[in-house]
C-alpha cells in the first residue's frame, strides 16, 4: 500500500474518531462543534483524496506522466503560475481590507476585526518573507 494512501486512510478513520467523540465526550456546546468540524473536514479530505487516487491512476501512463512533467518545467508555464498566484493573493489582501473595514463599521465584535486585521498583517509579513527568500534563491 502506497504512503499516500495510508495517509488518507488515516486521515478518513481520524475525522471518523472525531465525530465520535464529539457525540460522546461531555463537552461545552463550542469544542464539540469546533471537534465536529474537524471531524468531517477530516473524513471528507481523506476520502476524496483517496478517490482522486484511484481516479489518476488508471489514467495516468508512463507517456502522460512524462508530458506532465516537461509541462510542469516549461518556464512559460511557470510565468503563468507565478503571475496567477501573484494576482489571487492581490485579490485576496482587497477582499480582506474590505471585510475588516466592513466589521468595523458595522459593530462586530471586537475579535473579528482583529481576526481580519491579522490576516492582513500575516499576508504582508508573507509577502515580504517570501520576497527576501526567493531573492536570495535566485
Amino acid at each position: 500500500m502506497k504512503k499516500f494512501t495510508r495517509i488518507c486512510l488515516a486521515g478518513f478513520f481520524a475525522g471518523a474518531v472525531c465525530l465520535l467523540l464529539s457525540g460522546i465526550l461531555p463537552l461545552a456546546e463550542f469544542p464539540a462543534q469546533l471537534l465536529f468540524g474537524f471531524g468531517i473536514a477530516l473524513m471528507i479530505l481523506g476520502f476524496s483524496n483517496l478517490v482522486s487516487q484511484f481516479v489518476v491512476s488508471k489514467t495516468e501512463t508512463e507517456e502522460t506522466v512524462k508530458v506532465k512533467r516537461v509541462e510542469e518545467n516549461d518556464e512559460r508555464n511557470i510565468r503563468i503560475r507565478e503571475r496567477a498566484g501573484f494576482r489571487t493573493s492581490q485579490i485576496i489582501l482587497g477582499a480582506l481590507c474590505i471585510c475588516a473595514l466592513t466589521s468595523a463599521f458595522a459593530n462586530f465584535e471586537l475579535y473579528v476585526t482583529l481576526i481580519f486585521a491579522g490576516l492582513i498583517l500575516l499576508h504582508g509579513i508573507l509577502l515580504v518573507g517570501f520576497s527576501i527568500y526567493y531573492e536570495k534563491r535566485f
